[in-house]
């Protein structure tokens, strides 16, 4: 799916993560006690709704709704069973038996369709704001409102003055260059924990030839290059800022994003994201939808905090993206890992790493764009040296110059 958030063209689709199969069916209504679930009941007095849902809180993920009368009067009357809805005064939670890992009342309602896409303020149409097909950066959470800025702006781009090459020389590095042998290293990895994997599987779920070259495959796609800007701050899940490197037909495992909030836009080429409620066993697929170049998501604790990217374009089309992550401030428990869940279903712990800083991966796909015009060793050494003081320079403007 994609929606129209840029002078793109784009089909305009009502977008929900709920397939008529789950709403249309009462037994995805209903408490699961076989795994862990998200739950939510919104009391809405204003609007004179009761409304429930599972997994991400917002209003796209309504299952049921109780919704008052309008009297002559303007007022609202109730059904007879909800009447306690227009006294309600505080809210409180208690458990009759079993436990909840985590319950959390919010202030506010469940009444906004919070799309995974954002666009600007200024940007946002009429028509948007009836139908919620986007959102704007007021109404995410204050985490994500502070992120936002950090990677949403025009100068956030890899369209670069000094290397107007970058994105050929990243697509071109992917097929034959540093990109590709760096790839290579990380399924060479993953090969190895495989064939460990397979060599003490369990006798009763042996799996024949077919099926692990099929694993083996799907498996090989699911690396990316991972560059890293900045440093750690201490209030996110690893190095905040990160650019990810897609190459055609990659994608990630599913992922569960340490309970943070982050903000995602798209660099270059176009990645869909599917969203699911669970890393478990038996997890829903919530939904899918597609992101092109210029496009802004996000997710926190509570919506699209599950999800898994894959680049669908054909032949070599890389897409490059820029996240950033943060935790709530209101988060007690910083958790320091993602988890993941692997292609034989068994959940993982990842700690978020960096294969190579921003700098130095500009300078390696410029040495090697240089290296393909056939310029000899001196002219892209004084190339490069040239772009080194140019951030030296950069630096000491920005924190002064040393004692």
């Amino acid at each position: 799916m994609y929606i129209e958030t840029s002078e793109n063209a784009g089909e305009r689709v009502d977008w929900s993560p709920f397939s008529a199969d789950t709403l249309n069916n009462p037994t995805r209504h209903a408490l699961n006690t076989n795994r862990e679930e998200t739950y939510w009941l919104s009391l809405d007095k204003s609007n004179g709704e009761l409304r429930y849902g599972k997994f991400f809180a917002n209003a796209t993920t309504v299952l049921r709704k109780i919704q008052g009368i309008d009297a002559e009067n303007g007022g609202t009357t109730f059904p007879e069973y909800c009447k306690w809805l227009k006294d309600a005064k505080e809210v409180k939670v208690a458990l009759a038996g079993g436990k909840a890992a985590d319950v959390s009342i919010l202030r506010l309602p469940v009444t906004y369709r919070l799309s995974p896409f954002v666009v600007p303020q200024d940007r946002i149409t009429l028509l948007q704001l009836e139908n919620g097909l986007v959102t704007v950066p007021a109404n995410l959470p204050d985490a994500c409102k502070a992120l936002y800025p950090n990677v949403a702006g025009e100068n956030i781009t890899l369209i670069d003055s000094n290397f107007p090459e970058f994105t050929s020389a990243i697509e071109m590095s992917c097929k034959n260059g540093w990109c590709y042998d760096e790839l290579q290293k990380k399924k060479d990895a993953l090969k190895a924990k495989r064939e460990a994997r397979w060599k003490h599987e369990d006798k009763n779920r042996v799996l024949n030839e077919d099926e692990k070259k099929k694993i083996a495959e799907e498996e090989d796609k699911t690396t990316c290059i991972r560059v890293t800007l900045g440093y750690h701050h201490g209030d996110s899940p690893g190095i905040p800022y990160v650019l990810e490197i897609w190459p055609s037909g990659h994608k990630s495992f599913i992922y569960k994003h340490g309970d943070g909030s982050a903000v995602m836009k798209v660099l270059h080429g176009k990645i869909q994201a599917t969203f699911y409620d669970s890393i478990d066993k038996g997890r829903l697929q919530l939904g899918t939808a597609e992101f092109r170049e210029g496009d802004v998501t996000w997710l926190d604790q509570h919506n699209y905090q599950i999800h898994q990217l894959h680049n669908l374009t054909e032949y070599l089309g890389v897409c490059c993206t820029i996240q950033c992550y943060q935790f709530e401030k209101k988060d007690k428990y910083h958790m320091g890992n993602f988890q993941y869940t692997d292609m034989n279903g068994e959940c993982h712990e990842f700690t978020p790493s960096s294969d190579i800083t921003f700098y130095d991966f500009w300078r390696q796909m410029k040495k090697e764009w240089l290296e393909s015009e056939g310029r000899n060793e001196s002219e892209i050494e004084a190339q490069l040296r040239e772009k080194l003081d140019e951030f030296k320079g950069l630096a000491c403007t920005i924190m002064g110059p040393r004692e």
